[in-house]
């Protein structure tokens, strides 16, 4: 018998072969790779949204040394993780496998629009996977909105930081000047600012992809009902949302009247999440907040703060899957 590793995944795992009857002797001394490459059952045309795992086999047949890292050239059209890869956009991007001595192999992945939507039945409880949260603080205090927009950002491959997002892409405004749909009143940095509304962070996600290849588009759902919000969710799609501190009802403050004569009111304790998650059985919904990470919040308070604070989301969508207005 002869021995060869085979890379699935998050697996390795030893086969065996009668083809070339050899005596292996071991020792304990490291054997690193002399080489690797992915096997030719590995799917390799995928549609937008969906998954593969591939496989990879690494010689010699005695090696010890068998760790891998996986990286793809393009996350927002294709991810990957252990050998995992989720379609994300339309378009290409190679896969790379690599051993601990920088031996490596590629594989293309093609990924194309999905011509006919996906209907998907709704589920009693459903949360997304491999959603990460990003923590507002201790840069940006009163930077919810951009941090949200980040977290999300990043769920689809784009490796942003909210830094970076609040200098290139929040627009800002002195107090007193506009309101908070126009822009983010003074600057995320300080704790005394307010904060902005949702056509502020559509704004910002849209003119981040207009520099990033345009694979995806922000829509506004603001004022769609809360059940539109958790099809959205059910579909697979994060929806950031406005709300409250801890969902607490907020107060209507009024804060001053622009030299248009329009006067500027804000609710207090608005707040700014990603909404992944849902279980009707426990009566809650799954948020990454920027204050707390990833966190279970009361069903009937979370959907009275989204109605409070009019109803405003946003859903981040590949370009190719919507005919929506942007």
């Amino acid at each position: 018998l002869f021995r060869s590793i085979i890379i699935d995944g998050d697996k390795n795992e030893e086969t065996t072969s009668d083809e070339k009857p050899e005596i292996i002797t071991i020792d304990d001394e490291a054997v690193f790779p002399t080489g690797i490459k992915f096997t030719e059952d590995n799917v390799t045309e995928l549609k937008v949204g969906e998954r593969t795992k591939l496989s990879a086999r690494i010689s010699p047949k005695n090696v010890t040394e068998n760790k891998v890292k996986w990286s793809s050239s393009d996350t927002s059209v294709a991810d990957v993780n252990k050998g995992k890869v989720i379609a994300r956009s339309k378009g290409t991007a190679v896969i790379t496998i690599e051993t601990v001595n920088g031996l490596s192999a590629q594989c293309k992945i093609t990924v194309k629009a999905n011509s006919i939507p996906i209907k998907t039945t709704m589920r009693d409880s459903y949360m997304i996977k491999g959603f990460k949260a990003v923590l507002q603080n201790p840069e940006l205090p009163t930077g919810c909105e951009i941090t949200a927009l980040t977290q999300t950002l990043n769920y689809y491959g784009y490796n942003i930081t909210k830094t970076v997002m609040t200098d290139n892409y929040l627009k800002t405004s002195p107090v007193g000047s506009t309101n908070f749909y126009n822009a983010f009143m003074e600057t995320p940095y300080s704790a005394e600012s307010f904060g902005c509304y949702s056509p502020v962070i559509k704004n910002a996600a849209n003119d981040y992809f207009g520099n990033h290849g345009n694979k995806h588009v922000a829509l506004s759902y603001t004022g769609k009902d809360i059940k539109t919000i958790y099809k959205i969710v059910n579909e697979g799609y994060p929806v950031i949302v406005w709300c409250t501190y801890d969902m607490e009802k907020p107060d209507y403050k009024y804060l001053w009247t622009t030299d248009t004569g329009e006067e500027v009111y804000w609710k207090t304790g608005e707040h700014c999440v990603t909404l992944i998650g849902f279980n009707n059985t426990k009566n809650t919904v799954i948020l990454a907040d920027p204050l707390r990470g990833l966190v279970a919040y009361n069903k009937d308070e979370f959907e009275a703060c989204y109605k409070e604070l009019g109803q405003q989301a946003i859903v981040i969508k590949p370009i190719e899957t919507t005919a929506e207005k942007v």
